[in-house]
């Protein structure tokens, strides 16, 4: 029995023109809740593949025995998703990248760097869109 209840995922050209709508002063009141309902259901769509690999990520850290590790996610919320697309007036919303994201905290750097490794290794089925980022050194 599937309990799943399909969530609609709205066009790239929708999230784009809603993203656009909500950057705007003078839109409609029509046109602000069409655009919100439309970010709700966008922002919706990131929950999943971030508990997946929290999830992941957390059999991965136990199995590893770190010590005391923080794994958290969020994902961004709606004020500040409109306040982002105010702010980068040529940033379309669907070319957002920090809607939903995942933090692990380590005791240590060589840790950090251990847990890069073994995520590396792993066999994902996708494919990254852009090369990792090393924002430790």
């Amino acid at each position: 029995m599937n309990d799943v209840t399909p969530v609609e995922v709205p066009s790239k050209s929708s999230v784009h023109k809603a993203g656009s709508i909500l950057r705007k002063e003078k839109s409609s009141p029509e046109e602000m809740d069409l655009a919100l309902a439309t970010l709700s259901r966008w922002r919706a769509l990131h929950s999943y593949p971030i508990n997946t690999f929290q999830a992941y990520l957390r059999g991965k850290v136990k199995k590893s025995d770190y010590d005391d590790p923080i794994i958290a996610q969020r994902l961004k919320r709606l004020p500040s998703i409109v306040q982002k697309l105010k702010r980068y007036p040529r940033m379309g919303l669907e070319t957002m990248q920090d809607i939903g994201g995942l933090r692990v905290i380590l005791k240590d750097v060589s840790m950090v760097y251990n847990l890069y490794s073994t995520l590396s290794k792993a066999r994902f089925k996708h494919i990254p869109l852009l090369p990792p980022n090393d924002y430790i050194k």
